[in-house]
């Protein structure tokens, strides 16, 4: 009995369907987030393009904007 356990539980861990994906970030992973804008100077009339960046992890991110997605969702 002991030996046909094993068996299953070997056949359902290798069954599980769940696959590893290596490149699947979360926790504490480093995240870049950057962008760009076009600001307008009104004395001027002219445009200017900036860049920014910031540097976080999946954890620092989601504990700023979980509140948020836990509001929205009980609306």
């Amino acid at each position: 009995m002991t030996k046909e356990n094993s068996q299953l539980k070997d056949r359902s861990i290798n069954n599980s369907g769940t696959e590893i994906d290596h490149y699947l970030q979360s926790g504490s992973d480093p995240l870049k987030i950057f962008g760009e804008w076009r600001l307008l100077n009104d004395e001027t009339e002219t445009w200017a393009d900036h860049t920014w960046e910031i540097n976080s992890t999946w954890d620092d991110i989601f504990k700023l904007i979980g509140p948020a997605l836990i509001g929205e969702a009980n609306e």
